[in-house]
């Protein structure tokens, strides 16, 4: 068969489908028949179409996580390290803190004694969590002696910085000394209440106070402030113990107990002053 022939009869062909095509769309019969085709195209390809956009929709959302979650990352890293950065800022604030605090206090026991009490560093400790004895890097070159009164610097509340008692000298040596605190078992030490002016006696237990009152009746309750007496003991008079924490009575010793916390921190001790000459 001729090519060329064969090729003006697809164009003939194409052509006449269009005219029918065109005039369909004119008649009624013919829209009818148009829109019924489209609607079977489109209800034929519609599950490809649905399929289609749910699985891009899929794809979006998992791009979508993907970049939100990269970015939460970021901002994580960003936030921990300004977090770390404050932290350490905040560290270095409360130890400037501290330590203002403290040479305020160390300062205001300096003016208050006009004995000048030896300022010392606390070079060893016994075994344990605490510092129930323990040895200063100042002696009899500096003037200590057994039986010398040691406190430390401290503050109460909104009154002025005051002398908290820490315990006493029992050793000397030229270049340093012996102390035995009031929380060792070995150490009693009598109080007054600032309150009622009651007294008694307490006696060290690992980082407490335990003790009894004179006076069966005493008028002690918690929260009430204990100083010390000068009676009997190793210590110089009014200087603070702590304040108590719990009162009993034992009815068949007839004994009113009391629990005292002490105003010393003596699982964290570093620096003492030697009252020399208070007693």
């Amino acid at each position: 068969m001729n090519p060329l022939k064969t090729i003006r009869k697809q164009w003939i062909y194409r052509g006449a489908a269009v005219i029918v095509l065109f005039f369909l769309g004119f008649t009624t019969p013919g829209h009818d028949l148009l829109r019924g085709m489209e609607t079977g195209v489109l209800t034929a390809i519609s599950p490809i179409s649905n399929t289609v956009s749910v699985a891009f929709g899929h794809v979006a959302e998992g791009a979508d996580s993907l970049v939100h979650v990269t970015s939460l990352r970021r901002e994580n890293k960003k936030m921990e390290k300004e977090l770390a950065a404050l932290k350490e800022e905040n560290k270095n604030l409360q130890d400037i803190v501290n330590r203002s605090t403290f040479l305020s206090n160390a300062q205001a026991i300096r003016n208050n004694r006009k004995d000048k009490p030896v300022e010392a560093r606390i070079t060893a400790k016994s075994s344990g969590m605490y510092f129930s004895r323990f040895s200063i890097n100042k002696g009899s070159r500096d003037g200590v002696k057994v039986g010398d009164t040691v406190v430390s610097a401290m503050g109460k509340g909104n009154d002025a910085s005051i002398e908290g008692i820490v315990g006493y000298v029992t050793e000397v040596s030229p270049f340093q000394s012996k102390v035995r605190s009031i929380i060792d078992e070995d150490c009693a030490i009598s109080f007054r209440s600032i309150r009622t002016g009651d007294g008694g006696v307490l006696k060290g237990q690992k980082k407490s106070l335990n003790g009894y009152a004179f006076d069966l009746y005493a008028d002690l309750v918690v929260g009430d402030t204990l100083f010390t007496t000068g009676i009997g003991d190793h210590f110089a008079p009014d200087l603070y113990i702590g304040s108590v924490t719990e009162v009993s009575t034992d009815d068949d010793k007839m004994v009113k107990n009391v629990k005292v916390k002490s105003g010393i921190n003596f699982h964290k001790l570093y620096n003492v002053f030697v009252l020399t000459g208070a007693r």
